[in-house]
């Protein structure tokens, strides 16, 4: 007679990194991008048994990514980061027995992205601007025309004797 007992559990242990920077397990981390950046989350689990391990990629409550895998690690990249990369990142590690989660990863992106737009009342007062000036213009043209004719004129014009 052969008994074989046959343990589950889940994954263990399970942690974020990025960059290959481990952070503290226990805590969440602020980071600091520039858009651009390549940032690279690193999942790690001990992997539990059954070992085939579903990790799930959350950003703001949302899962971004999903593989599922035998490895102990999963990777994420956010190539390049941008503003809609803000946010608070976690890594859920499952198999059939269980999930755990991860420590949180609060990200935020500097933006050197300026975006100039311009308003009606903007716009209307160029116009109004424009009008002006070329009124001014207008107005000069015509003052030099009645001097020069007056000069023209005088000069034509023979001395009372």
């Amino acid at each position: 007679v052969y008994f074989a007992i046959y343990v589950e559990y889940p994954p263990q242990n399970g942690a974020l990194n990025y960059n290959d920077t481990s952070l503290d397990t226990n805590t969440d981390r602020e980071v600091y991008a520039d858009v651009d950046e390549v940032l690279k989350l690193t999942c790690v689990a001990e992997p539990g048994n059954p070992s085939t391990t579903t990790y799930s990629w959350i950003q703001d409550n949302a899962i971004v990514s999903e593989t599922i895998t035998g490895s102990s690690t999963d990777t994420y990249t956010i190539d390049p980061v941008d503003s809609s990369s803000n946010g608070e990142y976690w890594c859920v590690i499952s198999n059939r027995i269980a999930n755990i989660t991860t420590n949180h990863l609060n990200l935020t992106v500097y933006t050197t992205e300026v975006h100039l737009h311009e308003s009606e009342e903007d716009s209307d007062w160029k116009l109004i601007g424009l009008i002006a000036g070329a009124s001014f213009a207008v107005l000069c043209l015509v003052l030099a025309v009645i001097i020069a004719g007056t000069i023209i004129w005088r000069r034509r014009t023979p001395p009372p004797k």
